[in-house]
């Protein structure tokens, strides 16, 4: 495994100050949302964020990995994920030592789906099979969004744009 990831999700929130390893993460193939707020005429911005959705993927490597979900989303209450933008971790202990970005999102788990990737097959020069990737177990989540922080490495880059 690569000492650099693109996105990972975790179900805790890091700004508690908790101790993050390489485990606790999920990779996330995807994910898309759409914050807006009213305007007046002229542009300006007013009241409250309207609530919207996050739509997220995951790839699910253990059955342990995706049953947070299952769990929180047989609940009524909101819960906080982090997603990890190009998380860095040490080769030590494999704990979290940095990270470019991170978004922390708060939310209702309301829809979920699980379904396989397709293996990629081609074929050799006398038409033997060849799979370049195994089948993978994808779990689709939307999240009614509450909040959003968005975080620096350095935590100072901190912007809330909806509260709990």
């Amino acid at each position: 495994m690569a000492d650099f990831l693109n996105a990972l999700i975790l179900s805790k929130d890091i700004s508690e100050g908790i101790v993050v390893g390489r485990d606790d993460g999920i990779t996330v193939q995807d994910f898309s949302y759409k914050c807006s707020r009213r305007r007046t005429d002229a542009g300006i911005p007013y009241g409250p964020t309207v609530p919207s959705y996050l739509d997220f993927t995951i790839r699910v490597a253990a059955a342990e990995s995706e049953k947070v979900f299952f769990e929180r989303s047989g609940l009524n209450k909101s819960f906080r994920y982090t997603f990890l933008f190009n998380a860095k971790f040490n080769g030590k202990n494999n704990k979290l030592s940095g990270y470019d970005e991170a978004m922390i999102v708060s939310g209702y788990i309301v829809e979920m789906e699980e379904f396989f990737d397709q293996p990629v097959i081609s074929f050799d020069t006398e038409g033997k099979p060849i799979v370049f990737s195994d089948e993978q177990q994808l779990l689709r989540c939307r999240l009614l969004l509450c909040g959003i922080e968005y975080l620096g490495d350095e935590r100072s880059s901190k912007l809330t744009i909806t509260e709990d």
